[in-house]
């Protein structure tokens, strides 16, 4: 049997991370309208003296690759290393591949062995790996070639279907080797971990040749074995087998019971038998930790599905006479017979809700039941993804309830774990704000005190102190109000908070220092901060090899480097041009950018945030209408993010995001001749932007707030609320009814301060 099982080696083809690899190369793909002066290539990003020195060397090797050009590539690819740098994996990766094209496979063989020997994380560990096997079978040495495959199977990040083929390429290494015993290992552990692998089938023949067992016979695997495949078979998609051999199991393992147990509750949950699950569950959540978290996690789970599909409301058709009009009728005799209206009524049929309270019950339980089981697996050591998925859960549950009390000691749990979450923020925004608009300071101070120390996000603590500023103020507490106020205008920039903190009496003193100048510097930040599985990325970027970079972030991004990943995918977007998705990623990889705490950005960020194109003609056509050049910078930021080309959904073009028929308009006005294609000329789009915001500017009196909440919600809408809303501008800017209204306020204020500093 063995030997007819020995055979010439097949090669093994495996395409790894696929959806990855698409997502990548779609951020490459999809056309970006730049603007005409982002037409030019931005600066190659800020690197490292000594990537600096060598990206024109590595980037002409991989060009040259491209080209299918191996002599080239080999010239340059050879020519230096980068030493201890984790790139290096790269630079070896494509020599190898240079070393083939040019039919070189002994220096293929020696370089890609060399990378292997490196422990390599690159996106294409699984690509080394299979064709440094398949060099060591051309060269008749099926150890290494085996020893190569078994290592990748056993390597933490390897995916499923990758480690099911490389254990089968151990295995027919092993067994061309004469090694039996390595062969039965890399069988055996494809029966167990990788069951549903197209690779199983094979691997079952030479397990059952090797053991002289035949298909009758149960699989020779031990107890915990056994478990284990049967986990396999659930994740892939296959309970029903694994029940039916967990069942069989159980007898045979009575020291195993509540392992068995669990993997059972775990596959009727996947079966859609909630309540079967349950039952098994239940009794494993006072077990051991082991047994018990996992146990609260499906019994929760379970729950929350049987809750979901109870509807307790029940549609009932009920019947009733309705009026419907009148009809004509005689009534009376001789001479009193007379004509009259008489109602008329139909019978029709009517809907009526109505309450099952068995059911209603039934859900209440179910859910009494999820929120218990929440608790309890809070109350255990839980992992950090775990904690935060069961504290989301419960928030929701809270909120949902409006059990405040409980929703304030759940949330500083989340932001612990993630300081960038905002958990029901809106939730007790809307209630200050309320309790405020109706004059109840009571309740509207603590949720304000309660926002501005729980969330991290400086916009938020802002607008929070200054509203329980003016609520102490209000209520009479003029002292605490004003240091309020002081410490909102000392702030850097002049955000919205700031000037409204002026208008209360706060003295202001602008800081002309300028943090592009003497700013953090990114390249020591990242040399220092950069967590290990990001650090090729890193690299990549520093290199500008951006569509590698971009596989390496998103296969190693995880909660906890969420921020650092975001700064190289801001890296990675600039050098394509996409401004949108640039912005975006700067958000999230530095959520104190655009507010008055953005001094700690890195100063590389800082340029890529806050463009300063089109500067001369900002800066005239601003002068001709006496408008602040900043503000017009901060509207166009806000706007178009510096493109000149984008459109709206509606039809807005251009720098200043111009409608077609109000171009035309004031074109007229100045005597210009117009066409809408013309809107995306930056000069022609900011001088009739810029004469728009002015003559806003004139029809709310001067008041810039007003016509900077009429640019993005219309001056119709403004002055309606001018005339319902209250009349004090920062309580009308709080309550205008739309949210994208008043955000729109706060954030080209905000841009506006930023760039007055900036181009200080």
């Amino acid at each position: 049997m063995l030997q007819r099982l020995r055979r010439r080696w097949l090669l093994v083809t495996v395409i790894a991370l696929v959806a990855v690899g698409l997502i990548a190369i779609a951020v490459f793909l999809i056309p970006h309208r730049g603007s005409r002066e982002a037409e030019t290539p931005p600066p190659k990003p800020e690197a490292p003296p000594d990537l600096k020195k060598l990206r024109d060397a590595f980037v002409a090797g991989m060009q040259a690759m491209q080209r299918d050009d191996g002599e080239e590539a080999v010239h340059h690819l050879a020519s230096f290393t980068f030493g201890k740098r984790r790139v290096e994996e790269y630079r070896l990766y494509y020599l190898g591949n240079s070393y083939q094209l040019t039919g070189n496979g002994n220096a293929a063989r020696t370089t890609l062995a060399q990378l292997w020997s490196r422990k390599p994380r690159l996106i294409h560990a699984n690509d080394v790996a299979f064709n440094l096997a398949n060099l060591y079978v051309d060269h008749g040495d099926w150890r290494h070639a085996g020893d190569v495959y078994a290592t990748l199977a056993r390597r933490d990040d390897t995916p499923a279907p990758v480690a099911a083929a490389a254990r089968l390429g151990a295995a027919r290494a092993r067994l061309d080797e004469g090694d039996v015993a390595g062969a039965l290992y890399a069988a055996r552990s494809i029966v167990i971990h990788n069951p549903r692998a197209n690779e199983a089938k094979e691997a079952l023949v030479i397990l059952r040749a090797i053991t002289g067992t035949t298909d009758q016979d149960a699989l020779p695997l031990t107890a915990s074995e056994r478990i284990d495949r049967a986990i396999a078979l659930t994740s892939s998609e296959d309970p029903q087998t694994a029940l039916e051999e967990l069942t069989a199991l159980e007898p045979a393992a009575p020291h195993l019971r509540d392992e068995i147990e669990l993997r059972r509750g775990i596959a009727l949950s996947y079966l859609k038998k909630y309540e079967d699950s349950n039952k098994l569950l239940e009794p494993l959540t006072s077990r051991s930790y082991k047994v018990a978290i996992p146990a609260l996690r499906y019994t929760a789970r379970n729950y929350t599905i049987l809750s979901s599909v109870i509807n307790p409301t029940v549609i009932k058709n009920v019947k009733e006479k309705k009026k419907v009009g009148t009809v004509s009728a005689r009534v009376g005799k001789g001479k009193k017979r007379r004509t009259v209206k008489k109602p008329k009524y139909q019978t029709v049929t009517k809907q009526v809700k109505l309450v099952d309270l068995a059911k209603k019950n039934k859900k209440d339980e179910y859910d009494r039941l999820t929120s218990e089981r929440l608790k309890d697996l809070l109350s255990l050591p839980i992992d950090a993804q775990q904690k935060r998925d069961t504290l989301d859960a419960l928030v929701a549950r809270a909120e949902t309830k409006n059990q405040d009390d409980y929703l304030q000691q759940l949330i500083p749990q989340i932001i612990k774990l993630d300081p960038d979450a905002d958990p029901a923020l809106q939730h007790f925004w809307d209630k200050a704000w309320a309790a405020y608009a109706r004059g109840d300071l009571g309740t509207a101070k603590p949720l304000l005190k309660f926002i501005s120390s729980t969330y991290t996000n400086p916009n938020v603590r802002r607008q929070s102190d200054y509203w329980y500023a003016r609520a102490s103020e209000r209520s009479g507490n003029k002292e605490e109000a004003t240091a309020i106020y002081r410490k909102l205008a000392a702030a850097p920039y002049a955000d919205l908070y700031a000037r409204h903190a002026v208008t209360r009496g706060a003295p202001r003193v602008e800081n002309h220092t300028n943090p592009l100048n003497n700013g953090v510097d990114w390249t020591a930040m990242a040399e220092k901060e950069m967590p290990p599985e990001l650090q090729l990325a890193y690299e990549l970027t520093a290199l500008s090899v951006m569509r590698e970079a971009t596989l390496e972030v998103q296969r190693n991004l995880k909660p906890s480097n969420k921020r650092l990943a975001s700064a190289l995918m801001a890296d990675v977007y600039n050098a394509s041009g996409n401004e949108v998705m640039a912005q975006r990623s700067l958000k999230a990889a530095f959520p104190q950018i655009a507010t008055v705490e953005q001094d700690s950005v890195p100063s590389y960020f800082l340029r890529m945030y806050y463009p300063n194109k089109y500067k001369d003609e900002i800066d005239e056509h601003a002068r001709k209408q006496n408008l602040d050049p900043n503000l017009v910078r901060g509207l166009i930021l806000q706007e178009s993010y510096y493109d000149p080309r984008v459109k709206s959904h509606v039809g807005a073009t251009g720098l200043m995001q111009l409608m077609p028929p109000t171009g035309k308009e004031i074109a007229e006005r100045l005597g210009l001749s117009f066409s809408s294609s013309k809107l995306e000329n930056p000069g022609f789009n900011v001088r009739l932007g810029c004469y728009h915001l002015r003559m806003l500017i004139n029809l709310f009196r001067g008041n810039e707030y007003l016509a900077i909440a009429s640019y993005n919600g219309g001056q119709g809408n403004v002055a309606k609320w001018q005339r319902t809303l209250p009349h004090p501008i920062d309580e009308f800017i709080e309550s205008m009814p739309f949210q994208e209204t008043r955000n729109y306020v706060k954030r080209v204020t905000m841009l506006r301060g930023a760039y007055a500093r900036l181009n200080s």
